[in-house]
């Protein structure tokens, strides 16, 4: 993917990497939009071609001038499948966390979009809309086209100034109910349905929102909610069980990327969740045990290479 074609007669969608996140981009695409995936995996890539949208092995792409890039894999290849693009080429990367080796090598070229709502794969290459919500993208030229490539019956968009505050937020987010959830092997929702694993997402999300407070992060909504205000919910002893019973129902539906990354023997993105709040901690002084503890038994859980359980909650509390 290092060759850089002449004379663009038109400007393609090209998603690097066709999971749940990526084939529902595609499909949602505006009809007359030219689409290419890139993705390693030939049953992902046999999917979207029986939908007519062209895919290809990273071997055989080829990004040409005009081309806009949506990199839509976990933040821990990120940086990987951009290095192999051309010099100049537009990026808007989806992923979560933060990926200071993506900053460094992308530069000027580089866009961000926050994704808020939640989709599956019934079937590789396929896509489906688990959890409506918007896709907010940084207001730039890439992201902009983007925005007008999408179907808005689809997929909604919407344009920012301040894209870094909505990646705060869900950074702060992501760290503690994906952690959690891949910990005890389960989806987003999981995270809510018993006592252990409860405790421990509220104990990160108060260290992530004292790691905000001290860098002076601004953490708008996501997906209708703001970090602050769970936590204000789940930390009142009358509404938290109240309010994690419908949190569970409404997040059933939502899987868990680092679960499925531990799964497969390797840590993920989690450095890029839980260790971004760990360094910015240690960079302004903040402690951050329980994320501490977090890494260390999500660590285990890759070595060992069977995947979370529900039991290892409690490791995620213990001697607190």
């Amino acid at each position: 993917m290092t060759t850089l074609e002449t004379s663009p007669t038109h400007r393609r969608l090209v998603v690097l990497g066709a999971g749940a996140i990526g084939a529902h981009l595609l499909a949602s695409a505006k009809a007359a939009a030219p689409r290419l995936a890139i993705d390693p995996d030939p049953a992902v890539r046999a999917g979207l071609i029986e939908q007519g949208i062209e895919a290809l092995a990273p071997a055989d792409a080829r990004v040409q001038p005009g081309d806009v890039v949506v990199i839509a894999t976990s933040a821990s290849v990120a940086a990987r499948a951009a290095r192999d693009l051309p010099p100049g080429t537009p990026v808007v990367c989806l992923a979560n966390g933060l990926i200071p080796d993506l900053d460094r090598e992308r530069g000027a070229d580089l866009a961000y979009g926050v994704v808020e709502f939640a989709a599956s794969c019934p079937a590789p290459g396929r896509a489906v809309c688990t959890k409506p919500g918007w896709l907010t993208l940084h207001d730039a030229p890439a992201a902009r086209w983007l925005s007008g490539v999408l179907d808005p019956a689809r997929q909604r968009t919407r344009l920012t100034a301040h894209i870094h505050d909505h990646r705060h937020a869900k950074l702060v987010l992501n760290s503690s109910l994906d952690t959690v959830a891949a910990v005890i092997g389960g989806g987003i929702g999981d995270v809510f349905a018993s006592r252990p694993a409860f405790d421990a997402f509220r104990a990160l999300l108060a260290e992530g929102l004292a790691v905000a407070r001290a860098a002076g992060w601004r953490l708008p909504a996501v997906q209708g909610t703001t970090p602050r205000m769970m936590a204000r919910v789940f930390g009142t002893p009358i509404l938290n069980r109240i309010a994690a019973r419908a949190a569970s129902k409404q997040a059933r539906d939502i899987a868990s990327t680092l679960r499925r990354e531990l799964k497969r023997g390797t840590l993920g993105e989690a450095e890029y969740l839980g260790g971004a709040i760990i360094r910015e901690g240690q960079r302004l002084g903040v402690p951050t045990p329980a994320h501490d503890r977090a890494m260390r038994v999500l660590r285990v859980i890759a070595a060992e290479g069977k995947g979370g359980a529900p039991h290892r909650a409690g490791e995620l509390i213990a001697a607190r």
